[in-house]
């Protein structure tokens, strides 16, 4: 079979003479010039007789250069055989050519394109031309197979806790001692914090990818932040026999930015300096001031299993780890530290990692422009430990499942509630009793959804409606918004933490 791909009668990528080209050709060839595909014509036996330049960008080889139409020596040489092969037989049938393809670039590394060329022919059906397109597709190859390893990833971490939480809710099924209840108890609440870390950090990243992450931003007590979340990990670090300290400067620091997505940042590196430290090992958190820059930085140093040089050039990626957490079969997703990264980019802030190689620890840190704080008396004095007063509330939500653990929840907490599943006995209810505050699903069966009951109780009840809260799992930002101008007060995503829910009863009865 005659090679097909090189000795071409021409040793350029221009016929002899430019006036002897056709002004059809003339077209051709500036249009292929704009498109960013390699373009590429052969003759009817397949020896090429044009490459866009768009080939020379790519692979250095000039086109003055004699070999230019010679791509043979380009081609991954796993791939040649095939490509050979695949390209003579189109040939000699006249059918149309297809071929994923690996090439090389101009600093030695091959990428994946996609090559297809289709045959012209003559009223005799003889093939007369070639006309054939060259695509690069490797960072589309690249984000399927990242797709595929993520679609992998989570369902393994899915089964973890989904099996944990199955074999707990038949262990409580059983005639369990009092101690292995609360040891049962304690496994559900750990299991259940692992699945919805999981689900909002995959939220996180898909909105972070679309643009749609908003920050909500106040003037913010860096201290009470690092207070509060160094507090919540105590207990944690007490269970893994680590040594959790925090090392706070004295001086009151102030940002400006959204407390919710901060605490998350230091939350996720608390956890990960427990997870990857051993028994007996230590977690440092430290919150101190750069003047000069104007910048205040916490950070999280750790015992643990450390870093290499080329981890610590990934670490941020999504979908990376370590390669020691993955031998240690530590569970999450890879996403949490590309969440902060891209959070501390929208804090005009950096988030960054230093370690001294494997078994030294790691430090990471998160620096954040300063503000001046408060005027004296507006400083928040806490996290609002003191507990409300009991509240009336009223559940709309047409899941019974939903709205009973939800009624059972605040029922726990002292509260009298009453729990409907849909518009129009929601407001036979009201006809009767204004609640202090109101949980609303979104989607709702019926012909109100939860947008038309806000707008209907504001419309009539405009000076004693009850604080209004949509309690939904659409939670993208074009939900929130539709939620404030239908009239609710907040919008939670589900499943909302205690904490969030405690938040907006205390909100209602001030």
């Amino acid at each position: 079979m005659k090679q097909p791909i090189k000795d071409s009668p021409r040793q350029n990528n221009s016929p002899p003479g430019i006036h002897e080209q056709s002004g059809a050709e003339l077209h051709f060839r500036h249009f292929a010039e704009t498109l960013p595909q390699i373009v590429w014509t052969a003759e009817p036996d397949g020896v090429l007789d044009y490459i866009g330049p768009q080939m020379g960008k790519y692979t250095g080889v000039s086109e003055d250069d004699p070999d230019y139409l010679n791509w043979a020596p380009l081609i991954h040489p796993e791939d040649l055989d095939e490509v050979m092969s695949n390209w003579g037989n189109c040939v000699q049938k006249g059918t149309i050519y297809e071929q994923e393809v690996r090439i090389r670039s101009a600093n030695g590394n091959y990428e994946w394109f996609t090559a297809r060329a289709v045959p012209i022919h003559n009223e005799a059906k003889q093939v007369i031309k070639w006309y054939g397109t060259t695509t690069n597709v490797d960072s589309l190859k690249k984000s399927a197979a990242e797709k595929d390893r993520f679609i992998a990833m989570l369902g393994h971490e899915l089964r973890n806790p989904l099996s944990a939480i199955t074999n707990s809710y038949h262990a409580l099924g059983n005639d369990l001692n009092q101690e292995k209840r609360e040891l049962t108890m304690e496994i559900l609440g750990r299991q259940i914090s692992h699945l919805s870390r999981l689900v909002n950090d995959t939220l996180d990243v898909s909105r972070l990818s679309a643009g749609n992450f908003k920050l909500v931003k106040g003037r913010l007590s860096l201290n009470r932040i690092v207070q509060d979340c160094v507090k919540d990990y105590e207990a944690i670090a007490r269970e893994e026999n680590i040594r959790l300290e925090l090392d706070e400067t004295t001086a009151a620091l102030w940002t400006e930015g959204d407390s919710v997505r901060i605490s998350q940042c230091l939350n996720n590196l608390l956890s990960n300096g427990i997870k990857f430290t051993d028994a007996g090992g230590q977690v440092s958190v430290s919150l101190r001031e750069e003047p000069e820059a104007g910048m205040a930085v916490i950070e999280v140093r750790d015992t643990g299993i450390g870093l290499t040089p080329e981890e610590m050039e990934f670490i941020f990626e999504p979908f990376r780890q370590g390669a020691s957490a993955y031998r240690l079969s530590k569970d999450g997703l890879g996403l949490g530290l590309s969440v902060i990264r891209e959070i501390m980019v929208l804090h005009e802030g950096e988030a960054s990692v230093r370690s001294e190689g494997k078994g030294r620890g790691a430090t990471f840190s998160l620096r954040f422009k300063t503000t001046e704080g408060p005027a004296v008396g507006l400083v928040d004095t806490g996290r609002g430990d003191k507990k409300p007063n009991a509240a009336t509330i009223l559940i709309i939500e047409d899941d019974v499942n939903v709205s009973t653990a939800l009624e059972l929840l605040l029922q726990s907490s002292g509260h009298e509630v009453h729990a409907l599943p849909d518009g129009r006995s929601a407001f036979s209810f009201l006809a009767q009793e204004i609640p202090d505050i109101i949980f609303c699903d979104l989607s709702l069966s019926g012909s109100l959804e939860g947008w038309d009951i806000a707008r209907q109780i504001r419309a009539t009840y405009p000076d004693r409606a009850p604080y209004l809260v949509a309690l939904s799992g659409h939670a993208q930002p074009s939900h929130v918004a539709a939620s404030m101008e239908a009239g609710f007060d907040e919008h939670l995503a589900k499943p909302a933490t205690l904490e969030q829910l405690r938040q907006a009863v205390a909100k209602a009865l001030k």
